[in-house]
């Protein structure tokens, strides 16, 4: 089953870490993976978007999960949104709250469980909801690639 090219960074191309907005794949003779590693991406402007990963699938579908991840410690009013779109359309979102005294402790009980259908356009971004400052935020996409 043939990948599309160009949908995603193959293993050992040019960014094989897969840091950045794109999709990745790791392939083997039984399954495919697929994930995605946004790197800091620091959301400080309440009115401008801050994408984390935007990428177009090819002929496969992804099986995937999304975890929000806090970089630094933040203030407690330092609070953000995850926007998940699909296609353009918003098929999840999370208030990312600073708590804790600054302490930010992300679990699995944060992934988020996404299909991602062939020939789809996937867009994860943050938007600063309140406080004066800015944090550094991460997303890590991985699941299951079927073509």
């Amino acid at each position: 089953m043939a990948f599309i090219a160009g949908a995603g960074n193959p293993t050992g191309g040019s960014n094989p870490s897969g840091t950045g907005t794109s999709v990745s794949y790791l392939r083997y003779e039984k399954k495919t993976l697929a994930y995605a590693y946004s790197g800091t991406i620091t959301v400080s402007d309440a009115t401008e978007p801050a994408t984390a990963l935007r990428f177009t699938t090819g002929n496969e579908a992804i099986d995937a999960k999304v975890m929000v991840q806090w970089l630094q410690a933040a203030a407690d009013a330092d609070d953000a949104y995850i926007s998940i779109e699909l296609n353009g359309e918003q098929i999840g979102g999370s208030y990312i709250a600073a708590d804790f005294g600054g302490t930010n402790v992300v679990g699995p009980e944060n992934w988020i469980p996404i299909i991602i259908p062939p020939f789809s356009t996937l867009h994860v971004f943050f938007t600063m909801i309140s406080g004066g400052g800015s944090v550094d935020l991460g997303v890590t996409l991985t699941g299951e690639a079927y073509a």
